[in-house]
């Protein structure tokens, strides 16, 4: 659109070409009025082009390209935004992932812990204080295991995002439509 805008204001540059034409019939009489030689006609032609403007047509095109610059500009930075948006967003899954295993070893090494702990109070070589402390223990890094799994999804929603989407809002009966 920007391109055919520079086009229309170049073409203001050039001479305009205007042709006219009109035929009827004439006469005195009106019993005569529809015969041959009451037939009139004419054409004609005209050239026009600006001689002094005061640079308005050359402003006209200067603006047209600047205004077709600022296009291209505002292309190329949203561009540049949406690779820095998926970037970030790779960065934010890849460390969220990482995050995740972190939390899932934990809770795994709190719940052998744990089963230790229950298996010692069992034979009466530990007492219920380190059960409760081993279980307490498990409970923090559930929790920290799920706080980590849900910001990776997050993370992985807000790829999916950065990448441009393409998902509806759920319909009412709990099923959503994707694209």
């Amino acid at each position: 659109a920007a391109n055919a805008n520079i086009g229309a204001a170049r073409a203001q540059l050039f001479p305009s070409i205007t042709l006219t034409g009109s035929g009827g019939f004439e006469s005195v009489l009106l019993s005569a009025l529809l015969q041959h030689n009451s037939l009139l006609y004419s054409f004609a032609g005209s050239l026009a082009q600006v001689i002094f403007d005061g640079g308005k047509i050359e402003g006209q095109v200067d603006q047209a390209l600047a205004k077709r610059d600022e296009m291209i500009a505002t292309y190329r930075k949203a561009v540049l935004s949406a690779f820095g948006d998926v970037e970030n967003a790779l960065i934010a899954t890849a460390k969220t992932a990482e995050e995740e295993e972190a939390q899932r070893i934990n809770t795994q090494v709190s719940r052998n812990a744990f089963d230790i702990a229950t298996a010692q109070l069992k034979g009466g070589t530990a007492d219920i204080t380190a059960v409760l402390n081993t279980q307490k223990a498990l409970f923090s890094a559930q929790d920290a295991f799920a706080q980590a799994r849900l910001a990776h999804l997050q993370a992985v929603v807000g790829l999916y995002k950065a990448f441009g989407g393409g998902w509806e809002e759920e319909n009412g009966n709990g099923t959503g439509s994707h694209s």
